[in-house]
């Protein structure tokens, strides 16, 4: 069987397009990146981004 280890994309330089639509946060781009999130998500991604950009944060495992 095939194992497979995952690794990040290179760092973007450019942030993705947001919009809420039908309910959900909707992040486009830069490239073929696209995804969509509930406002519960969206609020927790908000507040590790805040811990992160501030200095608030430890370094997260990547377990999740």
């Amino acid at each position: 069987m095939a194992t497979f280890e995952l690794q990040p994309y290179p760092a973007f330089d450019t942030a993705p397009t947001i919009a809420l639509i039908e309910g959900e946060i909707v992040l486009v781009g830069p490239g073929a990146m696209a995804f969509s999130m509930t406002r519960i998500a969206a609020e927790e991604t908000y507040r590790r981004l805040g811990a992160v950009l501030f200095g608030e944060a430890i370094e997260a495992s990547t377990s999740g």
